[in-house]
């Protein structure tokens, strides 16, 4: 009788909080992340909390992969104070601004604050974490003759909040499989780095 040889390759939970203001297409990201490219909702109902959305990213070198857990969290201030207990042991944060909003633009740092806020809590810090990794993410790009916030002003905002920083468009596709692509890299270097 022969048997099949079964190899196993490890799997990295990885925790992202998807936050800023409403209306900035933090939920067609995700969506187009999660269909591959292929599903960009023109209707949907604004998130009044967080959802959770899930996606393998799968690491090349070394068969491993790394599961994406995107918490889409509502942009709506009315949520913000309770919007922080769902993050409790995140990794990451994906903060999002659009590019024709020069008000979005200004909350990324209220919003990022927020986040890291809940990672020096006791709660966070006995989950494993210390500083999340994460980036920014100017979206609506496509929209270029309306754009309000030039590159340099996200870049300068991104360097000083110590985020990588990604532009591009959940409508066109652009550039978001690269931006969670990022993250679960650095997030698995990280990882592999922590186990030697």
């Amino acid at each position: 009788m022969c048997m099949g040889m079964f190899i196993m390759h490890d799997l990295y939970i990885f925790k992202v909080a998807v936050i800023g203001d409403s209306l900035v297409g933090k939920t067609s990201i995700i969506q187009t992340f999660t269909s591959g490219g292929t599903q960009f909702s023109r209707s949907y109902s604004m998130t009044s909390d967080v959802i959770l959305n899930s996606k393998d990213v799968f690491m090349p070198e070394s068969k491993d992969s790394v599961q994406l857990l995107l918490y889409d969290s509502s942009g709506n201030s009315l949520y913000s104070d309770y919007l922080p207990k769902y993050w409790i042991g995140i990794n990451a944060i994906f903060a999002v601004f659009d590019v024709t909003c020069e008000r979005s633009f200004d909350s990324v740092k209220k919003w990022v604050m927020l986040a890291r806020k809940v990672e020096e809590s006791p709660l966070a810090e006995s989950s494993g974490n210390i500083t999340p990794l994460g980036l920014l993410y100017a979206n609506k790009v496509d929209l270029e003759g309306r754009r309000k916030v030039s590159p340099e002003r996200a870049k300068t905002l991104a360097s000083q909040l110590g985020l990588a920083y990604f532009e591009g468009s959940a409508k066109s596709n652009i550039m978001i499989e690269e931006a969670f692509t990022y993250l679960a890299n650095e997030f698995y270097k990280n990882s592999v780095e922590d186990k030697m």
